[in-house]
């Protein structure tokens, strides 16, 4: 039953992604296609495709949609990029209005909202520097974007979908993995570490954030618990300027407390009020 779980969730986006790493060192484009097999992958294996109904997605269908978007917005300058995870909204209202056409009008702008998130991370993002100590030095602040998914994941698990907890935990593996490569291969000797890796990190906000929507859609999450997921990508964003100039400790102790605490907070949230055994 553990092998079940951690198999997709885990090892494959793993050896996936440290592929990609090797791969990288010759071919500029690996980290793309790496990120793009490792959660396709896990979603094929957890969710399976329906190849049969391409013209009638469901909202989880909407997850390797949003990936696609992401990867290929990774592929071009901040600025195109935010353009193109623009296209999370034509997408998202194509989705849910084949299975949820009915929601209310506070409903979808709350959906709309939720999906101009990753659109603003991407379009005012940092750029990488040449200099790998600048690099490293942030090593911590990339952390922010990937804290949500050790949010987002148990919340919805124990909240009652664990297929959708496995996908955002692979999800959340392939962020670790460009947040690690983005930092930590600088320091290695004769390692030029493409952009593509920290762009990655940022436009995969975007399927991220497609399965709290689809958590809300289909788990009925309560939105509180989800909103809270948030909260280091909204610390990140008010507060990148005096972070970066702290030291690593301290960057370090403020993405624990943002995520410990909201992580607290959702479990609490949605706990059953009956026991689960």
């Amino acid at each position: 039953m553990i092998g079940d779980l951690l198999l997709p969730t885990i090892l494959m986006p793993l050896l996936v992604m440290l592929a990609a790493a090797v791969a990288s060192l010759r071919v500029a484009w690996a980290p793309l296609v790496g990120s793009l097999v490792a959660i396709l992958g896990a979603y094929g294996w957890i969710q399976g495709f329906r190849f049969s109904q391409p013209l009638n997605p469901t909202a989880m269908d909407g997850l390797w949609l949003m990936t696609l978007v992401a990867v290929l917005a990774a592929s071009v300058n901040r600025w195109r990029g935010a353009a193109f995870i623009l296209l999370g909204l034509p997408i998202s209202v194509w989705v849910v209005w084949v299975f949820a056409a009915s929601i209310g009008p506070i409903a979808w702008l709350g959906q709309v909202v939720a999906l101009l998130v990753p659109v603003a991370l991407v379009a005012y993002s940092a750029e990488s520097r040449d200099d790998p100590a600048e690099v490293t030095r942030g090593f911590w602040m990339s952390g922010f974007l990937v804290a949500p998914v050790a949010i987002l994941a148990p919340t919805v698990g124990l909240a009652g979908s664990i297929k959708l907890a496995e996908i955002a935990g692979a999800m959340g593996v392939v962020m670790a993995a460009c947040w690690w490569v983005n930092c930590a291969a600088p320091m290695i000797s004769g390692w030029s570490v493409s952009r593509l890796w920290q762009r990655l990190l940022v436009t995969l906000t975007l399927p991220l954030m497609w399965v709290a929507l689809t958590a809300y859609h289909l788990v009925d999450v309560p939105v509180l618990a989800l909103l809270a997921a948030a909260l280091p990508w909204l610390t990140v964003s008010l507060f990148r300027a005096w972070l970066s100039t702290r030291r690593w400790w301290l960057q370090l102790a403020v993405l624990v407390a943002v995520t410990a605490l909201p992580l607290v907070f959702s479990l609490w949230y949605v706990w059953p009020e009956q026991s689960m055994y």
